[in-house]
């Protein structure tokens, strides 16, 4: 009787337990989808702030969208760390998702440095860097796409 007792209460913290790993893994599904919803109007700004710059003007106005995005991308990787992944695939996912968004983080700020030289020197610098600032970019949102697609997203 103690046996069959002890396989119904072991049977019965496992069911228990399963429930509880796929809500901590909805939950960062949910906390990613919030987090790129509002962060998809921000990169509209940025992009349309960086699309042609042409002048001292629409440098420093890049150069502020850029910070503004380096302040959003950042709210994003704060959001997602706070969250915890139960399966390995997510947290798998969970982890490139956070490289990505710290990789994107670091080319915005080598194009706000490319930006600034530009602007100093107006607008005969900062080409090179700028183009690794893109590239670094690049780099980054194809860790960020894979990691959101570990996800299930």
């Amino acid at each position: 009787m103690r046996r069959f007792a002890l396989i119904g209460l072991l049977v019965m913290t496992s069911a228990v337990a399963a429930p509880a790993a796929r809500a901590s893994d909805d939950s960062l599904r949910q906390v990613v989808k919030d987090q790129a919803a509002r962060q998809i109007k921000q990169d509209k700004k940025f992009t349309s702030a960086v699309k042609k710059i042409n002048s001292r003007a629409k440098a420093k106005k890049a150069r502020t969208a850029t910070i503004a995005q380096q302040q959003s991308v950042e709210t994003f990787r704060k959001a997602v760390r706070a969250e915890q992944a139960d399966t390995d695939t997510v947290k798998t996912g969970r982890s490139q998702l956070l490289e990505g968004l710290a990789d994107y983080n670091h080319g915005l700020d080598k194009l706000r440095t490319a930006l600034t030289q530009a602007i100093k020197t107006n607008g005969r610098g900062g080409a090179a860097s700028a183009r690794a600032a893109l590239k670094t970019i690049d780099k980054a949102q194809e860790k960020i796409a894979s990691g959101a697609k570990k996800i299930g997203l």
